[in-house]
């Protein structure tokens, strides 16, 4: 009977430094890297960027809309062309819309077997806030 009890006891003693060490771990959550600021809302909805071609005739595309909870919705739809092992410039259009989606296009004259790059700059403003995405696509002209 002795035993019995002095065996409780010891199980018992086990079970609360056990309990009293689990309750004194630390845990870490991971923070992000110490200049990187992560956005805590999404106010662009959806973006469709791409190129497309019809023979040597190009046209760059993007169609951007806002979240209900946004004002504004403007970007930049840049194109450029793979040449000399760089990115060259070819043209920009600009635009904004409060109501609705945003749509823009470059049309151009591609290069049979040249890559090119379109890129969407948008922002999405939402009262005193703005929130920026960038956008890319790719495409040969063939």
């Amino acid at each position: 009977m002795l035993k019995k009890s002095l065996n409780k006891k010891i199980i018992i003693s086990l079970l609360a430094i056990i309990m009293l060490f689990s309750c004194s771990v630390n845990i870490f959550a991971a923070l992000p890297p110490e200049n990187e600021i992560i956005p805590l809302w999404d106010n662009i909805a959806t973006v469709n960027i791409g190129i497309v071609f019809d023979g040597n005739d190009g046209v760059a595309t993007v169609a951007a809309r806002k979240s209900s909870n946004a004002d504004l919705i403007e970007g930049t739809l840049y194109l450029y062309k793979w040449e000399d092992n760089d990115w060259q410039y070819v043209d920009a259009v600009y635009g904004s819309k409060s109501v609705g989606t945003l749509g823009l296009d470059i049309e151009f004259v591609g290069e049979t077997g040249v890559e090119y790059k379109a890129v969407f700059i948008v922002t999405a403003h939402d009262g005193q806030y703005a929130e920026t995405e960038t956008f890319e696509h790719y495409e040969i002209c063939e």
